[in-house]
Parts: structure tokens; sequence; C-alpha cells
């Protein structure tokens, strides 16, 4: 933020910086800008888990794959800033214009608007229909689920219980665990 303060309070909205900092500068706004919109697609993901797969999905399973999402977050995130200066595709400064952008190859353009924009797009989708389809699944289920009967019933005027009026607390922790 400091850095394109500086850009847009200059006279013509110049970049009076150098062209090393111009390089550093647009490849952590990129690097930032995507490791947020990966960031949306592992919590998806890991909604989706938690909803599909809770008996499985445990807090120690939890913790070693949101390590590991964190972890393919930042590196696709780096991958798709650095590219520009990993594989030549472009120059983000243009000394004579002084001018300091993301590249406009339009090579890097389509590979970074894909691996940034459209693929965690598609993931959130995919996997937010996944969890709708899940969760109306569940419901539909519960819809269709036999009521329980009152633990007293009325038959012909006469009353039945069912089981012991008042439950032990051995038949409470039971039902509490199910």
């Amino acid at each position: 933020m400091p850095l394109s303060l500086v850009s847009e309070l200059s006279a013509g909205r110049r970049w009076q910086l150098g062209r090393s900092l111009c390089h550093v500068w647009i490849s952590f706004d990129v690097l930032c800008c995507t490791a947020s919109i990966w960031n949306v697609a592992a919590i998806a993901l890991d909604r989706y888990w938690t909803i599909t797969r809770h008996l499985q999905y445990t807090l120690r399973t939890r913790r070693r794959v949101s390590a590991l999402m964190i972890g393919v977050t930042w590196a696709l995130s780096a991958l798709i800033a650095l590219a520009p200066l990993l594989f030549g595709w472009g120059e983000a400064y243009d000394a004579r214009l002084q001018r300091c952008q993301v590249s406009q190859e339009p090579s890097y353009a389509v590979f970074s608007t894909c691996g940034a924009f459209y693929l965690p797009l598609t993931v959130v989708l995919f996997v937010y229909w996944k969890i709708y389809k899940a969760a109306k699944f569940r419901f539909g289920r519960r819809r269709r689920a036999v009521v329980p009967l009152p633990a007293t019933v009325q038959v012909r005027g006469a009353s039945c219980a069912f089981g012991r009026g008042n439950p032990g607390k051995d038949e409470i922790q039971r039902m509490r665990e199910e």
C-alpha cells in the first residue's frame, strides 16, 4: 500500500522508485491477492470435509490437512506471482514511461487469470454445490424419519410408560454420546 500510494500521489502516476522495487511490489501484490482467493477455496474444502466426513475428519487430521492446504495455497500463489520473473513473461516496469504494472503479456494474462481466478472459482462453486447436495440429502432424510414415541402413551384411557420414569446417569451419558 505505501508503494502504491507513492505512485498514486506522484505527478502523472509515475513510478519513480526504480525497476527492482517495481518487481518486488508487483510480485507481492499478485502474491497476496492470489493467496487470498485460494484461501477461500481452502476454506470451502475444509467445510465440505467437515460436513461430509465429520467422523473421520478429526481435529488431528484437520490440522494436518489445514497445514497442507496453507502450504499449497502459498506455493500456487508464489508460482503465479513470480512467473513473469522466472519465465520471462513480459516486463512490469517501463523505464521510458516510468510505469509499473502487472505484466501485460497475453500468455501470462491467461495463465494468471486462470490460476488466480477461474480455477479457484470452479473449486468453490463445485464444493459449495456438493455441500448443498449433502445438506439437502441430510435434511430430506430427517424429514422422512420416524417420529419417536413420547415416554408416556395413552392407550384407551390407560397410560403406559416406556422405560424408567427417570433415566439414570449412565443412560443420560449414553444418550448424550449417541
